[in-house]
């Protein structure tokens, strides 16, 4: 969901305010009691702006210096700048962003009024994703601050609000923690009465680019170093494509794709590293923890299959997974598929468990992971290298990260 109450104002016009076209009759959403309904909540935001002494702002860096900054991310690379959501400066951006030397970086984005009716709309939102997904609105409950209502969102962003105002404070680029991110919307909190007298603007033009500049993502591992790792695997050249390198692969079957893919994201990358995570924290606690087990019946007129539903837990799971990698005739079914396919069959076949576990790896990076049994992901100077090693021996996908990450 886009930060802040842009979105309200676009739902708002686009379901109620706009007249229909001409000539044509209109539809629900321009009924008089729509029509009517929208315009008492204008009304009563028109009131509750007047109301707010703090409507009038404008600029989201003036609530949270440099020096309090400093203090969450180390020395930083620059003055705080307005900025777009990716990070990118731009003078009129909604943002306020703050980025360390070492890559590491948060935002602070406030809605100076509406903030009441955004926050509804994000729990009314929240509870469409909750059919899909947990929901971890509350898991900043414990977080103490100068407000009046608070929810977390994943991966790592604190949504507070105060009045009719609302600060959002993201720090999935920095350590995540929403003790952090409560720590820093109450700076913003109390910082309201008395802002800092500064031009996020003015910075947002002489703002630093990113760390590591773009390059050509192939140089990171050239066909010399490629062919040193893959060996007789590789078929050919590397080329480039707008999300990392391709790396032809000699095909060991119908179903192989033929091909490995270094992805690179120059920028934002502790903070991908921490969505990707939670998105697979998320998949695994959501594992299917029921299965059917059916029995069949001989009667006098016939037959019939009783179902039964029995729930595991996830450790469960684990544990039959950790006896189907013992069983000999599953090491005898790996064996013969490692001759057929020719060697390089994936962790996730060896160890069927590893599909549920995130791995942390050292390496040449600050923080480094096997997920899933496949994907090796790194993340350094807010550089983000992974390759997804379905088909491949997790070990190779490992160095061909290392290698990567090496020349950044």
């Amino acid at each position: 969901m886009k930060r802040g109450i842009r979105l309200a104002c676009v739902v708002l016009v686009s379901c109620s305010v706009l007249p229909a076209a001409h000539g044509q009759a209109p539809g629900p959403q321009s009924s008089p009691n729509a029509f009517q309904s929208s315009m008492d909540a204008i009304r009563k935001q028109d009131e509750t702006d007047q109301r707010n002494p703090y409507r009038n702002l404008q600029d989201p860096c003036i609530l949270v210096g440099r020096a309090e900054a400093e203090k969450v991310l180390g020395a930083l690379a620059g003055d705080p700048y307005r900025a777009r959501d990716d990070g990118s400066a731009d003078p009129g951006g909604p943002d306020c962003f703050y980025r360390a030397a070492n890559g590491h970086s948060f935002f602070v984005h406030p809605e100076y009024r509406g903030g009441k009716a955004t926050l509804k709309m994000m729990g009314a939102m929240g509870g469409l994703t909750a059919q899909a997904m947990r929901d971890q609105s509350h898991d900043a409950d414990l977080v103490d601050g100068d407000w009046d209502d608070q929810r977390w969102n994943p991966p790592a962003k604190i949504t507070a609000l105060k009045g009719d105002v609302l600060i959002e404070v993201d720090v999935a680029g920095a350590d995540g923690k929403p003790s952090t991110a409560g720590k820093l919307a109450d700076i913003a909190f109390q910082r309201l009465p008395r802002p800092l007298a500064y031009d996020g603007a003015a910075a947002a033009r002489r703002a630093p680019g990113p760390l590591v500049s773009p390059r050509d993502p192939c140089s990171l591992v050239t066909t010399e170093e490629a062919r040193a790792i893959l060996g007789p695997s590789l078929a050919g050249a590397p080329h480039a494509t707008r999300g990392g390198c391709i790396y032809p692969l000699v095909k060991k079957g119908p179903l192989d794709g033929g091909e490995l893919g270094l992805s690179v994201k120059w920028s934002g990358g502790f903070a991908q590293m921490k969505g990707m995570l939670a998105r697979f924290k998320e998949v695994v606690a959501q594992t299917p923890t029921q299965y059917a087990h059916g029995t069949a019946e001989e009667g006098p007129s016939g037959g019939k299959v009783t179902v039964e539903t029995k729930t595991v837990t996830t450790d469960k799971v684990q544990e039959d997974l950790r006896k189907v990698k013992g069983d000999p005739g599953y090491q005898s079914m790996l064996q013969g598929m490692d001759r057929m396919l020719g060697g390089g069959l994936s962790t996730s076949m060896r160890d069927p468990g590893a599909t549920m576990r995130a791995e942390r790896i050292e390496g040449p990076w600050e923080e480094g992971y096997i997920v899933g049994g496949t994907g090796v992901t790194a993340v350094k100077k807010d550089v983000l290298v992974g390759v997804d090693g379905r088909g491949l021996d997790v070990d190779k996908a490992r160095a061909m990260v290392a290698k990567a990450m090496s020349g950044i």
